[in-house]
């Protein structure tokens, strides 16, 4: 049985923290708490939106990498130094 907690105040400030005022913390004094994006939020979905075909062809570029390396390193004969 796992009985770890997670300091759910320390958590939630290190969110805040990071996304830099676009959340915001919505809720009662003494209630739950519910973190909520701000406005900009539209800004960051277009920004995705934006990226997304580039990031589509970064993934196929690695994945070309990936078995040019395996084909590399599997060569009869290849031998790896360390160095190029």
């Amino acid at each position: 049985m796992d009985t770890s907690t997670t300091n759910t105040t320390r958590l939630k400030t290190r969110i805040l923290e990071k996304f830099d005022g676009e959340l915001q913390e919505q809720g009662t004094k003494n209630g739950p708490k519910t973190l909520i994006f701000s406005d900009g939020i539209n800004e960051l979905i277009e920004f995705a939106k934006q990226y997304q075909c580039y990031n589509d062809r970064m993934k196929t570029i690695m994945k070309a990498a990936k078995y040019l390396q395996e084909d590399m390193l599997d060569h009869n004969g290849f031998k790896f130094l360390g160095q190029f």
